[in-house]
């Protein structure tokens, strides 16, 4: 018996108050298969701890196991226990037989036997669980002659007690027993305790109460879901289950609701900031004021915030699209400027970043060019040349003219953005015919373009189709008719009548080679 205990059964004057919620007790030890020949009958024993933090009178106190195996038994007699303490329950006192323990209170096997293989023993008082555990084989490994333990990471808390992977064997001996425990006294810690499972960035032996969930750690918020831990768990191990979603301090927001001092009624989301170096407004930053009283400071923060209207998007689209031109960060990036904020309206080409989603509206249609009216130092796109008409996505460097040979029509409009209008259906060379009225050569960089046009007079051995009806020389004396070579393209020999013999064809390439041309007038 711990000496707190003593004193309190001495009759200090010390007052006792009974346990109320569940954590006020809980189970940090049990012997369910005692070993070196000591029979169960006498070596069976548990322990429980005082984590209520006040003195606890434990009469009335139910200790129950598994419904329907086991009764349990009640405490009815004065049984007190200071803050802090131990206590050990055990089916018999006499260390000779039982190993050595020093036992506490008795109770009677014949209602309450421990099993090893699986169980429950729960404390109940006034109809509230005050703690429960319960154990099977496949999870738990209760060894023979070893006391299983509650680590030291969740011994005094009722929730992180319940999981299987928060208890070990103890390696502790107990003289002149030959097992293993520490009844009465602090456990020892669970072997691997320094090792961070989860990736939190806390330990065991740092106080993670559940070292396999990353979102349960010291510093997380308790809640009732993700990533709050669980329903009814202690995400923050704090020895309280959920209690992030009670408003402690009145102040109308709990920890879920982003009260970063549930405990401070002059701390939480959106409180006046004060120059007091504490962060009353629960934002991230301590002392940062919004000096320019657009509502928005310039504390740093990794929230996105989506600022466009379609209905199938919110912040929560913008944390897994951060590029949404419609997401930017929760911060004012300039706080002299009222203008400029998160969601402010943006003006185009001023070069200011006025909704800070990091860049100056330079791309009103959506193209992916810049427009002209861009000044140089808010170009987004630098690689690309400028958008001639920002107004309309289907204009921009590169963009269709449309190909009169499938049917395009002139619109006005210098899609491209290459400084000529409609430039597939303009007269490029000059003869009055466009490539859409049928124009097969239309170049301005061709001599012989201009002779080339639909009706026009076709030429002897030019090589030209003049007329733009398919053939070249077609009418010429002595000529036989070929697919034109030039002013269609060169599709293959096809003679208009009879057949094309070998001379002829050697004809018509030594024609070419020589370099001979028939024009207007000529020979």
């Amino acid at each position: 018996m711990a000496a707190g205990l003593v004193l309190l059964l001495a009759g200090t004057a010390l007052a006792a108050e009974v346990p109320e919620a569940p954590g006020d007790l809980t189970i940090t030890e049990f012997m369910a298969e005692p070993g070196s020949g000591i029979p169960n009958y006498y070596g069976e024993w548990f322990e429980i701890y005082n984590a209520s933090g006040r003195n606890l009178d434990l009469n009335g106190l139910e200790i129950q196991g598994t419904t329907g195996v086991d009764d349990g038994f009640t405490i009815e007699t004065t049984l007190l226990l200071a803050a802090g303490d131990f206590l050990v329950f055990g089916v018999n006192d006499d260390t000779s037989l039982n190993g050595n323990i020093d036992v506490d209170y008795v109770y009677d096997r014949s209602s309450f036997p421990l099993d090893s293989a699986t169980d429950t023993i729960k404390l109940v008082y006034g109809g509230v669980t005050i703690d429960k555990v319960t154990w099977d084989s496949s999870d738990w490994l209760v060894a023979e002659g070893y006391a299983h333990q509650a680590n030291n990471n969740a011994f005094d808390l009722e929730w992180a007690n319940d999981l299987p992977y928060n208890w070990c064997s103890s390696d502790v001996f107990i003289s002149g027993s030959g097992e293993y425990g520490t009844p009465g006294v602090a456990n020892t810690w669970c072997d691997e305790s320094n090792n961070d499972s989860d990736g939190d960035g806390y330990t065991e032996a740092s106080g993670d109460c559940d070292d396999t969930d990353p979102y349960v750690n010291p510093d997380a918020v308790d809640g009732s879901e993700d990533p709050y831990g669980v329903a009814n768990d202690d995400a923050d191990c704090d020895g309280v289950r959920d209690d992030g979603d009670t408003d402690d301090d009145g102040d109308g927001y709990a920890e879920v609701d982003g009260d970063c001092d549930d405990d401070n009624a002059a701390f939480y989301p959106n409180a006046p900031e004060l120059i007091d170096g504490f962060d009353n407004d629960c934002n991230g930053c301590a002392d940062d004021l919004d000096n320019d009283g657009d509502g928005w400071t310039e504390c740093p923060t990794d929230a996105m915030r989506y600022c466009g209207t379609d209905p199938n998007k919110d912040d929560a689209w913008c944390e897994d699209n951060p590029s949404d031109p419609a997401c930017v960060y929760d911060y004012d990036c300039d706080d002299a400027d009222n203008l400029v904020y998160p969601c402010a309206v943006e003006t185009p080409y001023n070069g200011v970043d006025d909704d800070c989603n990091g860049v100056d509206e330079c791309d009103v249609d959506g193209d992916g060019y810049e427009a002209e009216e861009c000044p140089d130092e808010s170009v987004q796109y630098p690689d690309k040349d400028r958008d001639c008409d920002d107004s309309d996505p289907e204009v921009h460097p590169g963009a269709s003219e449309g190909d009169p040979a499938e049917g395009g029509q002139a619109d006005g409009i210098d899609n491209d953005c290459n400084g000529v209008v409609d430039d597939p259906y303009q007269d490029e060379d000059g003869d009055g015919w466009t490539k859409a009225d049928g124009d097969c050569l239309d170049d301005a960089n061709d001599p012989d373009s201009p002779l080339v046009y639909p009706g026009a007079e076709e030429l002897c051995n030019d090589l030209l189709d003049n007329d733009c009806n398919g053939l070249y020389n077609d009418g010429c004396e002595d000529s036989a008719s070929y697919a034109v070579v030039r002013g269609g393209g060169l599709c293959g020999v096809a003679p208009a009548r009879g057949a094309v013999g070998g001379s002829a064809l050697l004809l018509v390439l030594s024609t070419i080679l020589a370099g001979t041309r028939r024009r207007r007038g000529g020979a």
